[in-house]
């Protein structure tokens, strides 16, 4: 068990654990079982010092909602400088977040990253934004599944990163114009998201979708909708070819600028797949157009940040 203490003065606390709270050498233990863990681990560190991680485990009870292997993001005790680093789900921070161990589809979660130091008033300290190089590394991936894709999006660059095949990723980590002072005693408590701050990543885990062998193939040039929609912030395009043939996938915002090329070039006849992540973009409506040989379908579709 865990035990957290807080002093709020100049006495030293102490905590008595009983001998008989002791766990006998023959206990079973909670959550340990024969079956190894699914989890990943992403860990970070700001100018050398400051480090932090964050965990993704999957699991038969996980979920997107909230469920009892969840570990809510706490802000240290101590005051000095420090690096937070979580992932948000339904409008919570997480250092742990349980999800399903069977992906029937990609899973996207907002994962958000700042440093703070030790400043403000002698009548209101707190912590204010640090700057500084980071570093991010995921040194420990179990028993991810061969067929799953992990990225990392960085939604102020654009860089994407295949954590399968990269080892890290560094970034300069600037003060944001909203990041805001943060009262010392904020310590105790979980991180609060209600100021709705917009993330600096995106972590995807995106479960590689394998076509059914089959004789028959599309009979026609075929556009789906894509799913989800609206979708915040990304979202999966499936189109169909009756042959091989020349293939451009583009998007374009309703003033008709194009804002991201998704495919082009030939393509084999079959059913097609591609993620969109619109991490960079601006909340609205958009058209997503596929041009094959002489065919050309046109589809709306939402993002809602």
């Amino acid at each position: 068990q865990g035990f957290l203490v807080y002093q709020e003065g100049t006495a030293t606390p102490t905590l008595s654990i009983p001998e008989s709270a002791k766990t006998s050498e023959n206990a079973d233990f909670f959550n340990q079982g024969d079956d190894e863990p699914v989890a990943l681990q992403i860990a970070a560190r700001i100018n050398g010092a400051q480090s932090t991680d964050v965990w993704l485990t999957f699991s038969e009870e996980g979920s997107l909602s909230r469920n009892p292997f969840d570990a809510e993001m706490l802000y240290p005790l101590d005051f000095r400088p420090f690096l937070s680093m979580y992932v948000e789900a339904y409008g919570k921070a997480f250092d742990i977040k349980n999800l399903p161990d069977e992906l029937a589809e990609a899973v996207s979660l907002p994962l958000h990253i700042a440093a703070w130091e030790p400043g403000g008033s002698s009548s209101n300290p707190g912590y204010v934004p640090m700057t500084g190089s980071v570093e991010m590394i995921w040194p420990d991936m179990q028993n991810i599944p061969d067929e799953w894709n992990i990225t990392l999006h960085d939604n102020v660059t654009g860089a994407a990163i295949d954590l399968k095949q990269e080892e890290s990723y560094e970034f300069n980590l600037e003060s944001g114009q909203k990041a805001q002072h943060l009262e010392h005693k904020l310590a105790i408590r979980s991180a609060d998201l209600s100021a709705k701050a917009s993330s600096r990543f995106t972590l995807t885990v995106e479960p590689t979708v394998t076509s059914t062998p089959s004789n028959e193939l599309p009979r026609e040039v075929a556009l789906q909708q894509n799913y989800p929609n609206p979708f915040n912030p990304v979202t999966q395009i499936n189109y169909d070819l009756p042959e091989t043939m020349n293939v451009t996938l583009e998007v374009y915002n309703v003033q008709g600028q194009r804002v991201a090329t998704l495919v082009s070039g030939t393509q084999s006849a079959g059913s097609h797949q591609v993620s969109f992540d619109a991490g960079r973009l601006a909340s609205g409506v958009y058209l997503y157009r596929l041009e094959a040989g002489s065919v050309v379908r046109t589809r709306k579709m939402m993002l809602i940040k």
